[in-house]
């Protein structure tokens, strides 16, 4: 196997998705690559399994909540670096 990827991922069950009908894909059935996904509310600690919160100056989208990075990143040797480039 020459390299591994890990997706995490709210949505596991979407992978290896069109990666498996593509180049991609045949390689992955050849096992010259492995795909490992991650379910990221695994990572979370309150009862809703909640993972992001609302930009701090509200619009679209969400913002991973830093505790989750946190924890998701730790075993597995990631460094989550937080930056703000608004200051």
């Amino acid at each position: 196997m020459t390299f591994s990827a890990t997706v995490l991922t709210l949505y596991p069950e979407m992978f290896p998705g069109p990666l498996g009908v593509s180049l991609a894909g045949r390689a992955l059935g050849e096992e010259k690559w492995a795909l490992d996904t991650v379910q990221i509310r695994d990572f979370a600690i309150d009862k809703h399994r909640t993972v992001d919160d609302t930009p701090a100056g509200g619009g679209a989208g969400g913002v991973p909540l830093q505790y989750v990075a946190h924890r998701l990143a730790g075993p597995r040797g990631i460094q989550v670096v937080n930056e703000d480039k608004n200051r």
